[in-house]
């Protein structure tokens, strides 16, 4: 009897992972973009849910005062630097995502980096929110929290219009 040498394993592929791995963060990105369209919009009885508080407080002040804070908040951000630092950092996901074995510690940490980033954007625009609010009079500050009032009981479903400035 002759002994048959055994069959060479044949090499795994990388190519199917990394497909898997970009249809998946495709058809999350999918799915991310038709709930959002909903939730802004509305399903198809027109509903949507409520706005966030911050929402509500932006939505209530006076127009010129949300083209202020809109001005502001895109002066406080280089949007060019910003789209670098997001491309790098999507780019470390990536390797991250790739790497064997998967790291998930390095992920969160990733994650949670973009997700103090935004945070400090949010307390910078809550920081020049407050300030207009203590600019105000006892007068425009007491109309504010009647429009902020109004703007929820106005409507049928009890949540702010949307505004189209």
């Amino acid at each position: 009897m002759s002994i048959s040498p055994e069959p060479k394993p044949t090499p795994r592929r990388v190519w199917p992972r990394v497909v898997l791995v970009v249809s998946l963060a495709l058809n999350l990105l999918f799915v991310g973009l038709i709930l959002g369209a909903v939730a802004r919009h509305g399903g198809p009885d027109g509903r949507r849910g409520p706005p966030s508080i911050g929402a509500a407080l932006y939505r209530a002040l006076p127009q010129e005062d949300r083209k202020e804070l809109r001005d502001e908040s895109h002066s406080l951000r280089d949007h060019k630097q910003r789209a670098e630092r997001d491309l790098a950092a999507l780019q470390q996901v990536a390797a991250t995502l790739r790497a064997t074995p998967f790291d998930a510690q390095a992920l969160s940490g990733m994650v949670n980096r973009d997700l103090d980033q935004r945070r400090g954007e949010l307390a910078a625009m809550q920081a020049a929110w407050l300030k207009k609010i203590e600019q105000m009079s006892d007068a425009e500050r007491r109309a504010y929290a009647d429009r902020l009032l109004d703007g929820f009981t106005q409507r049928e479903d009890g949540w702010f219009k949307r505004d189209r400035d």
